[in-house]
């Protein structure tokens, strides 16, 4: 069916209630992994912005129940996360979320340093006030090369004057290439598309100058 949602012959729409009423009969817990990642990925990528939203209140439900399950694995869980991330969609849904970084745990699951970022690059997507300190106790805890690429990338999604951003990003020659394109992924994120549509242009004219 994946190949047929990829070579559009079958609706993704279709494809997701499928993998959504078999997973609940599938035994096998490593096919139960492969087919929540196949739906994440067209939950997330291939729904119209009025679909995503209507089905998206009972993929969050049954996910945070799942999370909080005790007879699935964690690989299942590792899927659920994600999954709960990308249907989270506006401010109102994100309380869930406030206080996962600070607790390294969200619905009983422990969250390594990859899920935290996750989280706060969330909450920066959504504007909300907990993301930038969220952001300052990762740095801390990271302490790496990969946490400073994440803090700046969140700072760019924090923003309101992402033009102004663009531009620093552009003209400062002395940050990495790792770094701008790590900056650059920020102003791609789903969520943000509204506000990040007047740079696209200007994104795909000056591409050499981030990328050389």
């Amino acid at each position: 069916l994946n190949s047929m949602v990829e070579d559009g012959n079958l609706s993704p729409l279709y494809f997701l209630k499928w993998v959504w009423n078999t997973l609940e009969q599938e035994p096998l817990e490593n096919l139960a992994v492969s087919m929540l990642a196949s739906f994440s990925q067209y939950f997330s990528s291939s729904l119209s912005g009025e679909t995503e939203k209507a089905l998206a209140p009972q993929v969050r439900e049954v996910a945070l129940e799942s999370l909080g399950s005790k007879t699935i694995g964690y690989d299942l869980k590792d899927q659920w996360f994600y999954l709960l991330l990308r249907s989270t969609l506006e401010m109102k849904d994100s309380a869930i979320f406030e206080m996962a970084v600070e607790n390294q745990n969200i619905a009983g699951l422990e969250l390594d340093l990859e899920k935290q970022w996750s989280v706060a690059r969330l909450l920066a997507a959504l504007h909300h006030p907990q993301a930038e300190k969220d952001a300052r106790i990762l740095m801390d805890r990271d302490g790496s090369d990969r946490g400073e690429k994440r803090f700046f990338e969140i700072a760019i999604s924090l923003s309101t004057d992402k033009i102004s951003c663009f531009e620093e990003l552009i003209q400062n020659k002395d940050r990495s290439t790792d770094s701008a394109k790590s900056g650059m992924r920020a102003f791609f994120h789903r969520l943000q598309e509204s506000e990040n549509r007047p740079i696209l242009n200007s994104y795909f004219d000056r591409m050499l100058e981030v990328h050389k």
